[in-house]
């Protein structure tokens, strides 16, 4: 057997970007026709895009087939379809007057369904692009004559957003903890329509937390893709075999804090040969994260087979890595039947203490994920789970993980991403409960090591100081060259709110800080 795919590295999860930066708001009232019927909605335009109050929208369909009710609770926009809107226009109307709006990404609950939404908040009141409702919600929309036409009987028309010159508005760096293969990618939220085909209208109404998300397209080199760059056009191809590159530690230990302007782009892109929608951001090409949904699996689950422990319950994980380990790996039957052998197995030991409350258990739980083609499993690329579990009468139930991704070598992790979390101090080999895990060479040569800034829960002022600087959940402590498993030669450390605290040769560390 032959594995076609490599590793990549890292994990946690966050929540969405809120900026601080105001745009100017220019308000108006348009004529908005919704199956016929004609009637008067305010709205503000905001570099020539028509943004409408959600509630507003949602008393404008009532009674009609794409109705939806809205209500905000638990910090999320609770949406619920075919439920008529119980608000009133009282609760729906602010005065209109040219103001500044504030770029802000909320987290919303569709049907059950986690997502998030683009726009902007006036007067304590979120504003949303009339198009990126229709595509949610599968309506038709029209524009004529200054006014809005909305039919319900038809579905949503994805169009090609036409660019104009200059600025088309501000993109946001996001604080979406965003990984490709358990490796963290750098994103920036932009109010452009990036559903310019049926086909990319229908990963971002499947996948709603990549709405309005763009990445880098150049930077794509990091994350298995080669990249063939001319005057007029950037050929992305995807290339299995290439090692993903670390992202920089400055922009895991720092803040989202980056504004820039989103310009038209001269170039075309092009992903295996199809053309993609690329805006233009710090006069870098960036795509929508949605065009990678075609390459694995796209999920928001922490808890996800193969998947790293985090406390962060926002955020998205696009899976290269496994997916291509169940599409490249040709078994024979008998293989086969092996794999399914190994694939899970789980030890269960009950303990019973005599004693007046006391009866705990202690649970065992190994899996392979994937991959890895010696016999004990443990030589070639794969993922590997082991979950210690302990309960007690009484209590909520105990955990420690070891997480393990990447290249094995003789029954060890050589190159990928190990990870460590102890719920309760059972793994005396940890040094904190907050999660522990390294990324790239483990044993030869360039690693980092990084702790979770979530799940420290002994420490929660720490968590709640650090929380939005750490976009991601984790910061790197350290990183350098390593031999054996060892810190040789080059090394950085960092303090705890992500500074560099030293930079040199790892013996002169040892001798300024460990003596």
């Amino acid at each position: 057997m032959k594995v076609k795919i490599f590793i990549a590295v890292a994990v946690m999860l966050c929540a969405g970007a809120v900026s601080a930066q105001a745009e100017e708001a220019q308000p108006g009232t348009i004529p908005v026709t919704v199956n016929g019927k004609t009637s008067e909605a305010d709205v503000y335009n905001i570099y020539g895009n028509n943004y409408l109050m959600l509630r507003d929208m949602a008393g404008l369909l009532k009674d009609t087939d794409k109705q939806f009710n809205v209500n905000w609770k638990y910090n999320r926009i609770y949406i619920h379809s075919g439920e008529a809107y119980d608000g009133t226009d009282t609760d729906s109307r602010e005065m209109m007057k040219p103001c500044e709006a504030l770029f802000k990404t909320e987290m919303v609950v569709l049907n059950n369904k986690d997502g998030s939404l683009s726009g902007y908040n006036i007067y304590d009141h979120n504003y949303y692009r009339i198009r990126d409702i229709a595509r949610i919600f599968d309506f038709s929309v029209e524009y004529e004559n200054g006014g809005v036409i909305i039919d319900t009987s038809k579905s949503y028309i994805p169009q090609r957003q036409l660019m104009k010159d200059g600025v088309n508005g501000l993109a946001y760096e996001a604080d979406l903890a965003l990984f490709v293969d358990e490796m963290p990618l750098q994103a920036y939220y932009a109010s452009v329509d990036a559903a310019y085909n049926n086909v990319q209208a229908e990963r971002l109404n499947e996948h709603m937390k990549l709405n309005n998300v763009f990445i880098n397209a150049v930077e794509l080199k990091n994350y298995g893709f080669d990249v063939d760059l001319s005057d007029d056009e950037i050929k992305l191809t995807r290339n299995k075999e290439k090692r993903f590159e670390l992202l920089d530690s400055d922009i895991i230990n720092s803040a989202p804090d980056d504004i820039a302007e989103i310009c038209g782009s001269d170039k075309k892109v092009y992903l295996d040969g199809n053309e993609v929608m690329n805006i233009e951001i710090n006069g870098e090409p960036y795509i929508s994260v949605a065009e990678l949904a075609v390459y694995g699996e796209v999920t928001d689950d922490i808890r996800a087979e193969g998947g790293f422990c985090c406390a962060y319950d926002d955020g998205v994980y696009i899976d290269f890595f496994k997916s291509g380990l169940k599409q490249n790996y040709d078994m024979t039957d008998e293989e086969v039947l092996q794999n399914e052998t190994l694939i899970s197995s789980t030890e269960y030991k009950p303990d019973a203490e005599i004693g007046r409350y006391s009866l705990s258990t202690s649970e065992k739980s190994i899996k392979y994920i994937g991959g890895m083609d010696s016999e004990y499993r443990f030589n070639g690329y794969g993922v590997y789970e082991e979950c210690w579990l302990y309960g007690r009468a009484g209590a909520a139930p105990t955990r420690y993980y070891v997480i393990k991704c990447g290249e094995f070598r003789d029954n060890e992790l050589y190159c990928g991403v190990k990870y460590t979390q102890d719920s309760d101090n059972h793994n005396p080999e940890l040094e904190n409960e907050k999660g522990i895990r390294s990324e790239g060479d483990i044993k030869d040569g360039f690693r980092r090591d990084a702790v979770a800034v979530s799940g420290n829960w002994e420490n929660y002022e720490y968590f709640e100081k650090y929380k939005d600087v750490f976009r991601f959940g984790y910061r790197i402590d350290c990183e350098g060259s390593v031999k054996d498993g060892e810190y040789c030669g080059y090394y950085k450390k960092y303090g705890e709110d992500g500074s560099l605290i030293f930079e040199g040769d790892y013996k002169e560390y040892v001798k300024l800080y460990c003596n």
